[in-house]
């Protein structure tokens, strides 16, 4: 019995290899001699690459289960990371997943450019009717940076951006901290911004204009807040300076201006 499902895997291995191979060449040809091929929507150009993509995925699943790794999808690979989120992290679709959406986009974890994202949805049927949707706003995403994403996701360097992006973000937090001791704010030890509160003496206004004068750009509580009185606070982005050097004057700059009285930011 252990026998025969293992030549049934063996053979599902080796047409998924063969399907990836033929989507390959076929979207090879389509894109190097069809590209302006034109029949009602079907394009030569994109679907030759589109085809590429698919068979370039067909093909590191057979690699991975060649390699004795159980295959999965990308968006199985999503779930078990969700579910093994701190509690306090995890996202409401692990609470109803029945009924919940959830968007994991690649341009604020790796890079902006990345106009990348996963969607899980409820069930099968729910991502049919989203996938026709966006089908026919968005037609479909652009296959090359998409072969990219894959081809980082699968080599490890998608790990290694984010694990570097991290590392970076905790260090700036750290001079963040140490420029920032005794005041009140509130930040995550690898976030990218820092919630200040500003002294009483100050309006958010005035203090956004001293520094500005000064050369740094802050953001008030007013732009974050739907109702009420916004919180006497301004949000600093710290990804902003180019090098921790230039992080490190920028804070100084700060810290001098939150010591500093009222009155002289009023002087012509």
């Amino acid at each position: 019995m252990n026998s025969k499902n293992s030549n049934n895997s063996a053979n599902a291995f080796g047409f998924k290899r063969i399907l990836g191979v033929g989507c390959i060449v076929l979207g090879g040809v389509l894109a190097a001699f069809f590209w302006d091929l034109k029949v009602k929507w079907f394009q030569g150009g994109p679907i030759g690459l589109l085809l590429i993509l698919l068979g370039a995925m067909d093909l590191w699943d057979d690699y991975r289960s060649s390699k004795g790794k159980k295959s999965k999808s990308i968006m199985d690979e999503l779930r078990e990371e969700i579910g093994s989120l701190d509690p306090k992290q995890a996202p409401i679709a692990t609470l109803i997943p029945e009924r919940s959406y959830l968007a994991a986009t690649l341009s604020k974890c790796i890079a902006p450019g990345l106009r990348i994202s996963f969607l899980l949805t409820p069930d099968r049927a729910a991502a049919a009717l989203l996938a026709n949707t966006l089908r026919t706003v968005a037609q479909m995403p652009v296959p090359l940076m998409a072969a990219l994403v894959l081809r980082w996701l699968a080599d490890g360097s998608a790990d290694a951006i984010i694990a570097a992006i991290t590392n970076e973000a905790a260090a700036r937090q750290k001079l963040a901290a140490k420029a920032l001791a005794g005041h009140d704010y509130a930040a995550h030890p690898r976030g990218h911004h820092v919630w200040l509160r500003l002294p009483t003496a100050w309006t958010r206004l005035e203090f956004a204009s001293h520094v500005h004068r000064q050369g740094l750009a802050v953001v008030t509580s007013d732009a974050f807040t739907v109702d009420g009185v916004p919180e006497h606070a301004i949000r600093i982005a710290l990804g902003a300076a180019r090098t921790r050097a230039d992080l490190a004057s920028a804070l100084d700059v700060l810290s001098v201006a939150l010591k500093s009285p009222v009155a002289v930011s009023r002087i012509v």
